[in-house]
């Protein structure tokens, strides 16, 4: 259908909320990218940072 499911929407509502209350950094838009966990795994690998070294599939 191309839109984001209710539950996601409602959890990262609830999330952006969070962060405009309780951080100091300025947000004005969140970026949702549907892909498989797959695809996510292959570009956290080709981007090689040391701290994501650790993440399993």
């Amino acid at each position: 259908s191309g839109k984001m499911p209710e539950v996601d929407y409602v959890v990262l509502t609830e999330w952006f909320d969070w962060i405009q209350k309780n951080t100091d950094v300025s947000v004005d838009l969140i970026v949702y990218l549907q892909t498989s966990p797959e695809v996510c795994y292959e570009r956290l690998k080709r981007r090689c940072r040391e701290e994501e070294k650790i993440i399993p599939l």
